[in-house]
C-alpha cells in the first residue's frame, strides 16, 4: 500500500464523492446544482482525481455537515496514509455510537454480533452473484484518544469480513502517525 500521505481534506471529499449517487445517505447530500453536477460525473464514472479544487472543497463542507458525527473522530488529524489491513485488525477497530446504535465505542467484532433489523444496514449486507471484490477505495479510520475508530466503509468491510478469502487485506485511510494497533 501507498506511504504517500493525504490531506484530510482530500478523505473527506473523497468520502462524499463515494456517497452522492447510490449509498444510503445521498440524499442528505442535497439537490444544488453543485450536488447535481458532481452526480452527474459520478454516475459517468469520473474517478476522482478530476473534480477541480472549487468542487473537492464543497465536497468536504457537504461531509462535514452530513457525516457530523462521524467526522468528529477525524479531528485533530492532519493526514493519512493507506494501509492494508488483516480481518484480525478489522476485528480491534472500533466503531462509534452513531453507527453501532449503542451507547460507547465497541469493537468491529462485537458490531458484527448485534443484529439490526434496518435493510440498509450494513450488518445485513448479503454475497453478491459475481463474489467478492477488493473495494475500489480505502475506508477511513479516525481516532478517538487511544483508540482507533472506523469512520467510513462499513459496507466494505462488513462485505470484506463475510466473503474475502482469509488471507485477504483491504485498503484504509488511516491517520498519520500510524494507526493504534494497526502495524505493517
Amino acid at each position: 500500500m501507498s506511504t504517500a500521505a493525504v490531506s484530510l481534506s482530500d478523505v473527506e471529499a473523497r468520502w462524499a464523492y463515494s456517497e452522492i449517487v447510490d449509498s444510503n445517505v445521498a440524499h442528505r447530500y442535497g439537490s444544488d446544482c453543485r450536488v447535481e453536477s458532481l452526480r452527474a460525473k459520478r454516475r459517468a464514472d469520473v474517478s476522482f482525481t478530476h473534480p477541480t479544487s472549487d468542487e473537492r472543497c464543497s465536497l468536504k463542507l457537504m461531509c462535514a455537515c452530513v457525516r457530523a458525527p462521524l467526522v468528529a473522530f477525524l479531528r485533530g488529524i492532519e493526514s493519512f496514509e493507506v494501509v492494508a489491513l488483516t480481518k484480525m485488525q478489522l476485528s480491534a477497530l472500533h466503531v462509534p455510537p452513531a453507527v453501532s446504535q449503542t451507547n460507547g465505542l465497541i469493537t468491529f467484532e462485537r458490531y458484527l454480533d448485534t443484529p439490526s433489523s434496518d435493510p440498509g444496514d450494513a450488518r445485513n449486507i448479503v454475497a453478491t452473484p459475481k463474489g467478492y471484490r477488493s473495494p475500489d477505495h480505502p475506508m477511513t479510520v479516525g481516532r478517538r484518544s487511544e483508540k482507533s475508530v472506523l469512520v467510513d466503509g462499513y459496507h466494505r468491510a462488513v462485505a470484506f469480513w463475510k466473503y474475502a478469502p482469509a488471507e485477504s487485506v483491504i485498503p484504509a485511510y488511516c491517520p498519520r502517525p500510524r494507526c493504534i494497533g494497526v502495524s505493517t
